[in-house]
């Protein structure tokens, strides 16, 4: 397609393309694909039901758009899509409901290349739950933005099933934003991510609650290394570079930044939370820090007696700073193993 594909609903739902268990070759898109509705229904660009899409290409705008359901760009539902490659521009928008760049509900994406940007206006930009992407790769912008709920960069959910993502690579820009609740880069709940590597940046923010960077919950990494950026920031909430809570993670490797910063509550680089679950190593060659100005800061925090990181190695800087209360370089109340040969402090004014 070059041209134009609409398809509009006053009453129901608006479907650019809807695949119902067919089968397409190849799909590529250099001009406009856009599903509309003005009612209560949904907004699909594309809707891949229970079908195969070989290659799917995109280097024109494809858009999902609803006032008073959701908007999805591309959604896949318990069908297959070989390799998605954007260089466009992918969106779903919603005005009183949910919006997903791309929404994919226990289904398969081989290869998922972005060179363009993907945007959930609503919530989320990529949304994976109960499917397996096998590779996710950015060099580009994906971003989830919302005024009245969480925004998330990309969100892997088991919803009762586990999300999979078996490699993740970013490059470019993962952020997730909210004025009202709270904000994720990444947040992994119940699914699993085999490797996780940025280069980029990675950020959450939210003006109200907590920002997180990168959340990871219930189940494991297996690998995150940052070269890059991964922040968490809050106006009034807490602040974390990563999140990690009931889950493990078995190697963390940072070269970059990471960094969790607030103005109201707390700030942490890394958090860890939990019993009898591990971060097995954390490396640090580059920076890891907390900031808060009205609250504590804390570089790398473990706030259970049995959450432990069993090997931190630093040979970077580690550092909690506040204005006005407590800061901690490591906070953690159980036995580790640390080697350092960088710099490790609290401060406060």
């Amino acid at each position: 397609n070059s041209g134009i594909i609409t398809g509009t609903s006053t009453s129901g739902s608006g479907y650019g393309i809807y695949n119902e268990r067919g089968t397409v070759g190849t799909l590529t898109n250099s001009g406009i694909i856009t599903g509309t509705t003005s009612t209560g229904g949904s907004g699909y660009g594309i809707y891949n039901n229970v079908g195969t899409i070989g290659t799917l290409t995109n280097s024109g705008i494809i858009t999902g758009t609803s006032t008073g359901g959701s908007g999805y760009g591309i959604y896949n539902n318990v069908g297959t899509i070989g390799t998605l490659t954007n260089s466009g521009i992918i969106t779903g928008t919603s005005t009183s409901g949910s919006g997903y760049g791309i929404y994919s509900y226990s289904g398969t994406i081989e290869i998922l290349l972005n060179n363009g940007t993907i945007t959930g206006t609503g919530g989320n930009g990529i949304y994976n739950g109960r499917g397996t992407i096998g590779t996710l790769a950015n060099n580009g912008i994906i971003t989830g933005t919302s005024t009245s709920g969480s925004g998330y960069g990309i969100y892997n959910n088991k919803d009762y099933y586990d999300g999979t993502i078996e490699i993740l690579l970013n490059n470019g820009i993962i952020a997730g934003t909210t004025t009202s609740s709270s904000g994720y880069g990444i947040r992994n709940e119940g699914g699993t991510i085999g490797t996780l590597t940025n280069n980029g940046t990675i950020t959450g923010t939210s003006e109200n609650r907590d920002g997180h960077g990168i959340y990871n919950m219930n189940d494991p990494i297996g690998t995150l290394i940052n070269n890059g950026r991964i922040t968490g920031t809050s106006n009034n909430g807490n602040g974390y570079g990563i999140y990690n809570i009931d889950a493990s993670i078995t190697e963390l490797k940072n070269s970059g930044i990471i960094t969790g910063t607030s103005d109201g509550g707390d700030g942490h680089g890394i958090y860890h939370e939990e019993m009898n679950i591990n971060i097995e190593k954390l490396t640090n060659n580059g920076r890891i820090t907390g900031t808060s100005n009205n609250s504590n800061g804390y570089g790398i925090a473990t706030h259970m007696s049995n959450a432990v990181i069993k090997i931190l190695v630093n040979n970077g800087t580690i550092t909690g700073t506040s204005e006005n209360s407590d800061g901690y370089g490591i906070y953690t109340n159980n036995d580790a193993t640390l080697a350092n040969t960088g710099v490790i402090y609290g401060k406060t004014n």
